[in-house]
C-alpha cells in the first residue's frame, strides 16, 4: 500500500473509532441522564402527596385511616383527581401524562409503607428496586411513599423523546464520519503531494541537478525540511564547483613544475644547456617543489578523510617553536630578512598535541612569512600563555593582503597575485594544512593585518592540564 493509502486508512480508522466511541458513550450518557431526570421529576411531582400523607399521620397518629386498599385508592382519587394511567407503548395518540394541577397519575402503582417499611394496605410492593420517599412528621420518619421501579415510570412521551435524541445523535455521528472521510482524503492528498515534491527534489540531487529549488510557503515541519533541502542543493552545487576547481587547480599546479622540468631536460638533450652541477641543482629544485606539492596534496587528502594520524601527548610548545625558529633563521638571513623569536612563560606552554604536527604547523607559517616578505623586511615569531591558552603569533612586513581577501588565504591553492605569485615558492596549500592541524588540536587560527605592514597570523591552542 502506498504512503497515501496508509495515511488515508490510518485517519479513517481513527475517525471511525472516534465516531463509534462518541455515539456509544454519548448515547449512554443521554439515556442515563434522561432517565435520571424522569425519576427526579416524578419524585418532585409526588412531594405534595407526601406532605398530605404527613398531615394525615399527624392528625391520626397512625396509618389506620389508609389501612385498607379501598381507603388508599379512595384517598388517592380524592387527593389527586387525574386522568387514568397510560403505559400502552404502542398507542398512536397517547393522553397527557399529568393533570391540570401537575400531579402524578392516580393509576401509577404507588404504595404506602410504615416506618418499618411494611405495607400499610394489603397491596404488594415491588421490593428493593422501588423508589421510597420518606414521610417525616416532627423530625421523625413515620412512613414511606413508594414508586414503582424506574422502567415503570417511563411513558410513551419519554421513550419517543429519547428515541428522537438517539436518532439525531446517530445522524450527527454519520455526518461527522463522512466529514472525517472527506478530510482524510484531502489531507492525505495534500501531505503526500508535498512529500512527493520532496522526493522529486532528492531525485534531482541524485542525478546531479543541484539547481532545482522548491517554493517554501509556511513554517511547518515540511517547509523547514524544504528549506534544508534547498540549502543542501546550494551546498552540493558549491561543493561540486569547489571539486572541479580543486581538480583544475591541482592539475595546473602539477603541470607547472613538470613543464619547467621537461623544458630544462629537453634543452640539455638538444645541447642548448650544458649538463653541469648548476643544471643538476636546478633540476633538483624543480623536483623538490613537485615533491613538496604532492606531499601537501597527500596530507590534505588524508585530513579530508580523517586518516591524518596524530599522536598526542603533553609537549612543550616553546621547545617546538625554538626548533622551528632555528630552522627558518638561515633562510630568512639569506633572503635579507631580520628574524626574531620572542617567548614568555616558557615553562607554562605545555599543550596536549602531536609535536611533529605542531612543528609542521610552525614551519609552514614561518616559511609562508619568509617566502612572501620583501627584503629588507622582518619576520617575528611570538609565543605566550594567557587565559588558559597558548598563543602563537607570526608577523611579517610588506607586502600585505587586503582585508577582504585575508579569509580566503585558507582556501586550497589560493594566492593573491601578484605579490604572492607562484614564482615566490609554495603551492598555496600551506595555510590549508595549518588550518587542518589547528582544528585537530581543538584550537583556532586567524589572519589579520600586521602593524609591520604585512600579515599577522594568530594560533590559539588550549593548554594542557598538568
Amino acid at each position: 500500500m502506498s504512503f497515501r493509502g496508509q495515511l488515508f486508512a490510518s485517519i479513517l480508522v481513527v475517525s471511525i473509532a472516534i465516531a463509534a466511541g462518541m455515539w456509544f458513550f454519548m448515547g449512554s450518557s443521554i439515556r442515563e441522564g434522561f432517565w435520571d431526570y424522569v425519576e427526579q421529576r416524578a419524585v418532585t411531582r409526588l412531594q405534595p402527596l407526601v406532605n398530605e400523607l404527613a398531615d394525615v399521620y399527624r392528625e391520626r397518629q397512625s396509618w389506620d385511616a389508609l389501612a385498607s386498599p379501598a381507603r388508599w385508592h379512595e384517598f388517592r382519587a380524592r387527593r389527586a383527581p387525574l386522568p387514568p394511567a397510560f403505559d400502552h407503548r404502542d398507542a398512536p395518540f397517547p393522553p397527557p401524562e399529568t393533570g391540570p394541577d401537575n400531579r402524578p397519575h392516580p393509576g401509577l402503582p404507588l404504595f404506602l409503607l410504615d416506618a418499618r417499611r411494611q405495607p400499610v394496605s394489603d397491596t404488594d410492593w415491588p421490593g428493593d428496586d422501588a423508589l421510597l420517599l420518606p414521610i417525616d412528621v416532627d423530625g421523625a420518619t413515620v412512613g414511606y411513599l413508594g414508586l414503582p421501579p424506574p422502567p415503570e415510570l417511563r411513558d410513551y412521551h419519554d421513550e419517543g423523546f429519547l428515541r428522537q435524541q438517539t436518532d439525531a445523535l446517530l445522524i450527527i455521528t454519520g455526518i461527522a464520519l463522512a466529514a472525517a472521510v472527506l478530510v482524510a482524503l484531502i489531507l492525505s492528498h495534500l501531505l503526500t503531494n508535498r512529500i512527493r515534491k520532496l522526493v522529486g527534489q532528492v531525485r534531482h540531487f541524485s542525478l546531479g541537478q543541484y539547481d532545482a529549488r522548491l517554493v517554501v510557503a509556511g513554517h511547518d515541519e515540511l517547509n523547514v525540511l524544504t528549506t534544508h533541502l534547498n540549502d543542501l542543493g546550494a551546498s552540493l552545487r558549491k561543493s561540486e564547483q569547489a571539486q572541479r576547481q580543486w581538480v583544475a587547480d591541482t592539475s595546473h599546479e602539477l603541470r607547472t613544475p613538470i613543464a619547467v622540468l621537461q623544458a630544462d631536460l629537453e634543452s640539455m638533450e638538444d645541447g642548448i644547456r650544458p649538463l653541469d652541477p648548476a643544471a643538476v641543482t636546478r633540476l633538483l629544485h624543480h623536483v623538490g617543489r613537485l615533491k613538496h606539492l604532492i606531499d601537501d596534496l597527500y596530507e590534505l587528502s588524508l585530513s579530508d578523510i580523517g586518516a591524518l594520524s596524530y599522536r598526542k601527548e603533553a609537549c612543550n610548545l616553546a621547545v617546538i617553536a625554538e626548533q622551528a625558529a632555528a630552522s627558518i633563521a638561515p633562510a630568512c638571513e639569506r633572503a635579507g630578512l631580520a628574524f626574531s623569536f620572542q617567548t614568555h612563560q616558557r615553562d607554562r606552554l605545555m599543550v596536549l598535541g602531536d609535536s611533529d604536527r605542531l612543528g609542521q604547523l610552525l614551519l609552514n607559517l614561518l616559511n609562508n612569512a619568509q617566502q612572501h616578505t620583501h627584503a629588507p623586511g622582518q619576520v617575528i615569531l611570538g609565543l605566550e600563555a594567557t587565559d588558559g591558552r597558548a598563543r602563537i603569533v607570526v608577523e611579517d612586513s610588506p607586502p600585505g593582503v587586503p582585508e577582504p581577501l585575508q579569509a580566503r588565504l585558507f582556501e586550497r591553492l589560493y594566492r593573491v597575485d601578484p605579490s604572492r605569485s607562484r614564482n615566490s615558492g609554495g603551492a598555496g596549500l600551506g595555510l590549508s594544512l595549518c588550518h587542518k592541524i589547528v582544528e585537530a588540536h581543538h584550537g583556532s587560527i586567524d589572519i589579520a593585518s600586521s602593524s609591520l605592514g604585512g600579515l599577522r597570523v594568530t594560533v590559539s591552542l588550549p593548554l594542557a592540564k598538568v
